[in-house]
This record gives C-alpha cells, sequence and structure tokens, in this order.
C-alpha cells in the first residue's frame, strides 16, 4: 500500500454504493442479537456480561480489544490479543468504532457485520496475515472490552510522538481512499492534518508531512465534490510548497468544478508550467479552455441581442470589420451589460413582489 500521496497523474474513479441496499443486509446466525443500527447491516450479541452501562467507553476514548475475525465459511481473518483504537477515528473497521460504544468493561459479544462497516465493496483487502479478504465480505467478529482510556494526550506525548502517530493516520487514510471510503479517509487526513498543525510544529520533516496529509485530503474531497475544503487544503499545501504540481493541478479542478473558469485555468495552468509531459493536467486545461470559450461565446450573443446589435453585410469586409467592432465593444463593456442586467432583474422581481404583496 502507497505510503506517500496519490500521484497526479492518477485518478481513481467515483466511489458508488458497492451494492445495492438490499444485498448489504446480512443476518445473524442465531437468536439474540440486535439490529444495532436498524438496518440489518451490523448486529450484535453479549457473550458475557461486562461490568455495566458506567464502564462503557466513548467516542474518542483509548480502547483495548481482544478481536478474533472470520469470513462467513470459518476463513481466520484477524486474531488480536491487543488490539488499541482511538473510538471515533477509524483505525480500525467501522463496526468496531459503532459497536464498542455500546460495550461494557469485560464484556465479550459477537458482532456480524456488512461489508459497508468492515472492508468495503471495490476491491479485496490483503490482511497483516496474508489472508485475502474478497470484495463486499461479511466479517465475523468476537470483542472483548479488555481496558478502557482517556483519549490520547498530544501535548504529554511531545512532537516526535505526536508526528508518527500523525503519519499512521494518514496512512490509515491512504489504506481508506484506495478502499473507495472517502469519508472515512478525509477523516483520518483531518485528524492527521489537525495533529500536525497543534503539535508538531518545531519537528523537523513536519512540513513535509503537511504537503503529504493536506494533498491528500485535497484529492479526497474532490471525490466527495466539498471543492471548496478542496481548496482551502491545496491552499495550505502551496503556502508551504509554491511549486507543488498537484495543489496546482486541484486547485485548478476545484475551481472548475465550481464554474469558476478563469482563475481554474489559471491555477491548471501553472501545474502544466510545471509538468508540461503531464496528459491528465493536459486534459483538463483542454476541457476548461473549451468551456470558457463556449461560455464567452453565449455571453457574446446575448448582449449582443440585448443591445439590438447584429451582423451587418460582408461588403468588401466592412460587415466583419463592423462585427468586430461590435464584439469587441461588448468585450470591453461586459462588466458593465452585467451590471444593467443585474438591476434590470432586480426592478422586475421587486415590482412582481409588490404587485404580489399588494
Amino acid at each position: 500500500m502507497p505510503h506517500g500521496e496519490a500521484t497526479v497523474l492518477t485518478e481513481l474513479p467515483t466511489a458508488g454504493d458497492g451494492a445495492d441496499l438490499q444485498s448489504e443486509t446480512v443476518q445473524p446466525p442465531d437468536d439474540g442479537y440486535t439490529d444495532v443500527l436498524g438496518n440489518q447491516r451490523l448486529w450484535k450479541k453479549t457473550l458475557v456480561e461486562g461490568r455495566g452501562r458506567d464502564s462503557r467507553p466513548q467516542s474518542g476514548d483509548q480502547v483495548t480489544l481482544k478481536l478474533e475475525a472470520s469470513l462467513p465459511d470459518g476463513t481466520p481473518v484477524e486474531s488480536e490479543s491487543g488490539l488499541i483504537i482511538s473510538i471515533g477515528e477509524y483505525d480500525h473497521i467501522q463496526a468496531l468504532d459503532i459497536a464498542v460504544l455500546l460495550m461494557e468493561l469485560d464484556e465479550q459479544c459477537s458482532l456480524v457485520t456488512s461489508a459497508r462497516y468492515a472492508y468495503g465493496y471495490s476491491a479485496e483487502v490483503k490482511t497483516s496475515t496474508g489472508v485475502v479478504i474478497p470484495p463486499g465480505s461479511v466479517l465475523h467478529c468476537t470483542v472483548t472490552l479488555v481496558s478502557v482510556d482517556d483519549p490520547i494526550d498530544y501535548a504529554s506525548l511531545g512532537p516526535v510522538e505526536s508526528l508518527r502517530i500523525a503519519d499512521k493516520k494518514r496512512e490509515r487514510g491512504n489504506e481508506l481512499f484506495n478502499r473507495e471510503d472517502f469519508a472515512g479517509a478525509v477523516n483520518c487526513y483531518g485528524r492527521a492534518a489537525k495533529i500536525l498543525e497543534e503539535h508538531c510544529q518545531d519537528e523537523p520533516g513536519v512540513s513535509e508531512a503537511r504537503v503529504r496529509v493536506y494533498n491528500n485530503l485535497a484529492a479526497t474531497q474532490v471525490k466527495i465534490s466539498a471543492y471548496d475544503a478542496a481548496i482551502a487544503s491545496c491552499d495550505s499545501v502551496l503556502g508551504l510548497q509554491p511549486d507543488n504540481i498537484k495543489a496546482h493541478f486541484r486547485k485548478g479542478k476545484s475551481l472548475v468544478s465550481k464554474g469558476d473558469l478563469i482563475n481554474g485555468l489559471r491555477s491548471l495552468r501553472s501545474a502544466l508550467e510545471r509538468d508540461p509531459d503531464s496528459r491528465l493536467v493536459q486534459n483538463e486545461v483542454a476541457k476548461a479552455t473549451l468551456e470558457l470559450k463556449r461560455q464567452q461565446a453565449a455571453n457574446t450573443a446575448m448582449y449582443k441581442k440585448m443591445l439590438g446589435l447584429r451582423d451587418g453585410p460582408d461588403n468588401g469586409g466592412r460587415g466583419r470589420q463592423q462585427q468586430q467592432q461590435q464584439v469587441s465593444w461588448i468585450r470591453r463593456h461586459a462588466w458593465l451589460l452585467g451590471a444593467a442586467a443585474s438591476v434590470l432583474l432586480s426592478v422586475t422581481l421587486a415590482g412582481a413582489a409588490y404587485r404580489f404583496n399588494s
């Protein structure tokens, strides 16, 4: 699994649901299971009672778990006697983040989860023990809540350990990105960025770490159409590395997607200047340029119609010259025409509102 950033030349396909909603539902092997979310995709059954509701962990707490996981046919997937996760931070499968909040200290339970809350639908996953989990796999888990501790105190850890944890969360974000779990990836990259900003400012190598995290965060935000957030992430990168190709490219792509073609093209061309051989960047520049020309032609036609201008006959080039003068005048005064159109629209709407309310 890659430990750096996704290359600017490679774009993953847009994520879909991966499976229709009905095929996602799973059924527990016997009675006594509780439908945790009410959607038949995550079931829990208490095997050994815990110490009471007051011993349940809260979101953000560090917990130590004993975990045994297998596929429905009994194939072992994972066996951990001291798995440590921070609840709600996507450190492991999402089923644990959800179900452990309902567990009591020393409780042992059985979980049956659909792939949505386990390893997803997009691709097979190879575990650290070499077991291959096919896409869409249901997972059976036996979980024991061994201990509950307060959330990580990064201030007491120091910058070196905080940097290590931030990098681990970035790597986890990469896993989720490649699995097309973009919401989980945004969560992990966001947590890594927060740790780096707040607890690793003066540590050597933190600048490069921030660039990696914010670039990956921007790539993921583009995937979920969070363009304003992606632009902010790219700006964070460019504040550290003004020549970063990926940041220029993703910022340009986000601006174009928002409809800001002029500034989007400026960023895309900045990326192309730094990587002139990139076919991906070339294609984005070409598409944005064609769209800008189309919009400019449409605007010119609209303003000419508003002003009653028309093309003259071709009398020895005189008609073409007249047309060019008209278009040139429209382009020079486009801002004025736009303002006039806005005022006219406002007056029209005001009049309509007055008549409506009278």
